[in-house]
C-alpha cells in the first residue's frame, strides 16, 4: 500500500510517495481489482481481482482499509458479506467497475470477466454497509431494465446527487452487439427511489475511439466525465494518451430558467425572519414551458434541503399570454 500526499501539487510541499504497512491481513497478490473511497470514515474498499499470472484464481472477496490515508495506523479487515437471498454472491471477478454512494454506504460493482462459461458479465450488484459500519455488509443483485451488454476493462463514474452511474468502453471486451464508444447510464443506481434503468446516451461531438483499459473521473459541479488514455480497438491495440470530456454526462441537460419571487412586488425582498409563506414564479419563455415541471422536485433555499413547496398553481403570472408555475415556500 502507497500514500501519495498533496497529489494534485497544491501545497507549498511537494508531492510525496510513503509506503505503508498496515496491520491485519493483507489480501493477497492481486491486479484487475476494484476500489472505492468513502472520505467520511477514511475507508478505502477492495473487491475482486486476478492473482499475480494469467493462471490465478479469480477473487470475489472484499477488504476495508481503515485509516486508508495512513494520517493513523491504517488496518485491513477482510468483510463476510450476507449473500442475497435468492442469487447468492457476485462470482469471482476481474476487470470490473465499481463505484461508491457514500450517502448510503452502498458500493455499487458492474460487470468484469469471470471465470464461467459465459466470461463477461453485465450484472449489477450492491454491497450494502459497504465500508463495514453501521450494519452487516450484504449484497443485492439488482433487477435492471434494458441495458449494455457484457464487458471489461471498462470504467465507471457515479454521480451520487442524481443516483446515476455512468458507463463508459470496453473495446475488445465489449460484447459484439454493443456499440463500444456508447455511454450508458444505470438511473436509481443503488438500487434505492426506484426501479434501476439503464439508458445509451444519444452524445454529440467525438466520440473518442473505442478503447478499454482508460480511466475516467467525474466532476459533480458542472456534471463533466473527462477520459483519459486506454488502449484501442483490434488489430493495432495501440495505447493512447488522448483527453475527452463528457458534458452532461448523468445524461440530465441543465437548462436555465427564469423566476421571480414574490411577484408583484418591487424589490423583492425576503424577510428570512418571516413564517409567512413566500410565492416563487417559474416563468414560461419561447424556450421553456414552465407546465412541465414537477412542482414536487422543486426547493427553494440555500442549501437544497428545504421542503417542497406547501401549494402550487397555474397562471399568467408575468402577462405575456404564457402560463407560467407559481409556487408557494413556507
Amino acid at each position: 500500500v502507497w500514500v501519495l500526499s498533496n497529489p494534485d501539487g497544491t501545497d507549498l510541499s511537494p508531492p510525496a510517495w510513503t509506503q505503508v504497512f498496515p496491520s491485519g491481513g493483507p489480501p493477497s497478490e492481486r491486479g484487475l481489482h476494484s476500489a472505492v473511497y468513502d472520505p467520511t470514515t477514511n475507508r478505502m474498499m477492495v473487491f475482486g481481482g486476478l492473482g499475480p499470472n494469467v493462471c490465478s484464481t479469480i477473487k470475489n472477496d472484499v477488504w476495508v482499509l481503515e485509516n486508508a490515508n495512513a494520517l493513523d495506523s491504517p488496518a485491513w479487515t477482510q468483510l463476510n458479506p450476507t449473500p442475497d437471498p435468492v442469487n447468492g454472491s457476485p462470482g469471482a471477478r476481474f476487470a470490473h467497475s465499481a463505484v461508491y454512494d457514500p450517502t448510503n454506504n452502498r458500493m455499487i460493482v458492474f460487470g468484469g470477466q469471470e471465470d464461467t462459461p459465459q466470461g463477461k458479465s453485465n450484472e449489477v450488484w450492491v454491497l450494502e454497509h459497504a465500508n463495514g459500519l453501521g450494519g452487516t455488509p450484504t449484497w443485492t443483485l439488482l433487477n435492471t431494465t434494458g441495458g449494455p451488454g457484457p464487458r471489461a476493462l471498462h470504467t465507471a463514474v457515479y454521480d451520487s446527487a442524481a443516483n446515476r452511474m455512468i458507463v463508459w468502453g470496453c473495446g475488445q471486451a465489449c460484447a459484439p452487439v454493443d456499440p463500444p464508444d456508447g455511454v450508458w447510464v444505470l438511473e436509481h443506481a443503488n438500487g434505492l427511489g426506484g426501479t434501476p434503468t439503464w439508458t445509451l446516451l444519444n452524445t454529440t461531438g467525438g466520440p473518442p475511439s473505442a478503447r478499454d483499459m482508460h480511466t475516467a473521473v467525474f466532476n459533480p459541479s458542472n456534471n463533466r466525465m473527462t477520459i483519459f488514455a486506454g488502449r484501442n480497438n483490434l488489430p493495432d491495440l495501440k495505447t493512447l494518451n488522448d483527453v475527452w470530456v463528457l458534458t452532461d454526462a448523468n445524461g440530465i441537460a441543465v437548462i436555465t430558467v427564469a423566476i421571480d419571487i414574490k411577484p408583484g412586488s418591487d424589490p423583492n425582498s425576503i424577510n428570512p425572519r418571516s413564517r409567512g409563506v413566500i410565492p416563487v414564479a417559474i416563468l414560461t419563455t419561447d424556450s421553456f414551458d414552465a407546465t412541465t415541471v414537477d412542482e414536487t422536485t422543486v426547493l427553494f433555499g440555500a442549501t437544497g434541503t428545504e421542503a417542497a413547496p406547501v401549494h402550487a398553481a397555474l397562471e399568467d403570472v408575468d402577462l405575456d399570454g404564457d402560463t407560467d408555475l407559481i409556487l408557494h415556500f413556507n
